[in-house]
């Protein structure tokens, strides 16, 4: 089996407004996201993206439009319905869960998206 990440930092706000402590008010984090990808095949030895599960390129190009597009800069109220670390991972790997499958012909599967609000609070989803 192989599992390969990509990762992205980005920058916003959030408000859990029903929480019962500090994130109750208005604040932000660098947030990072993770992206795993698992597959137990790669690319064919005469093909452009030979001995590859998935191009590292082709994933940042997704997490562009899925990730950083989506949030950085951004008060994840407007974009997520209730924005916690373990929604945000949930939705997100909602969103690219086909992408990854169809661009890679069924070989490389979305293994899990891990959504960090800070350095030592982590999220995993994980279908």
């Amino acid at each position: 089996m192989y599992l390969i990440e990509k990762t992205k930092r980005i920058d916003a706000s959030h408000q859990l407004t029903k929480h019962d402590g500090k994130c109750a008010t208005l604040h932000g984090h660098t947030w990072t996201i993770t992206v795993g990808v698992k597959g137990m095949e790669l690319s064919k030895p005469k093909t452009p993206k030979r001995g590859m599960l998935f191009d590292y390129y082709d994933m940042g190009l997704i997490m562009k439009k899925h990730v950083v597009d989506l949030m950085d800069h951004k008060h994840l109220n407007d974009v997520f319905d209730y924005p916690t670390s373990e929604l945000i991972a949930q939705e997100l790997y909602m969103r690219m869960v086909g992408l990854v499958e169809g661009q890679s012909d069924g070989r490389a599967r979305l293994a899990f998206i891990k959504v960090s609000e800070t350095p030592d609070s982590v999220a995993t989803y994980t279908p």
